[in-house]
């Protein structure tokens, strides 16, 4: 009678602990509360005076550095605003070079951006994620991590959420569990 209580407790405590588990992942909030940092307004400016950035698109098999220009007031010593990083992911999924491809087909929207203390952006992308093979996501990644961390002060990593949401993968393939550091060994050399 031992051994039987013995495996009923052992039983029981794996489909409670089960249970926990799916209950905490089921629970669990996907956008932390953040404490952020920058101003909250931005100041549009005429042609010429914008924030100049370099906006990686993807191009063949790699990323195509491409100069831009955001039309808001380039960020001050205290950071990036959450307007001004929204309107730098905008311009990238607006712009068309001869040469390259959009940052991400589709009908795609930029629309929240927020900075961490910690050096996280999170990129708030609205509408239906595309449809891509692995290195064509891989690359539209890529393109929107590579654009905010090299032209934005402090982002350490960035985390790409899909209407609100962070999902398990960018479009079926490319893992964004977890926040992404940028990778410039994708950005095509300058010749």
């Amino acid at each position: 009678m031992n051994r039987d209580l013995a495996r009923w407790i052992v039983g029981f405590s794996l489909v409670l602990l089960g249970v926990v588990a799916l209950g905490y992942v089921a629970c669990r909030d996907t956008t932390p509360e953040l404490p952020m940092v920058g101003e909250d307004e931005v100041v549009a400016v005429e042609e010429g005076e914008g924030w100049q950035v370099t906006l990686y698109l993807p191009g063949g098999s790699r990323l195509n550095p491409v100069a831009a220009e955001v039309p808001v007031e380039p960020p001050g010593p205290s950071g990036v605003s959450r307007e001004a990083g929204r309107a730098l992911v905008a311009t990238l999924l607006e712009t068309r070079v001869e040469g390259s491809l959009p940052a991400v087909p589709g009908e795609v929207s930029a629309e929240t951006f927020d900075l961490t203390r910690e050096g996280v952006a999170y990129v708030g992308l609205g509408g239906a994620p595309p449809a891509l093979g692995t290195r064509g996501e891989l690359l539209s990644v890529y393109s929107l991590v590579n654009t905010v961390a090299m032209n934005v002060t402090g982002v350490k990593s960035v985390v790409l959420l899909w209407n609100g949401q962070q999902r398990e993968t960018f479009a079926g393939q490319i893992d964004t569990t977890r926040s992404l550091r940028p990778r410039e060994n994708l950005v095509k050399a300058e010749s």
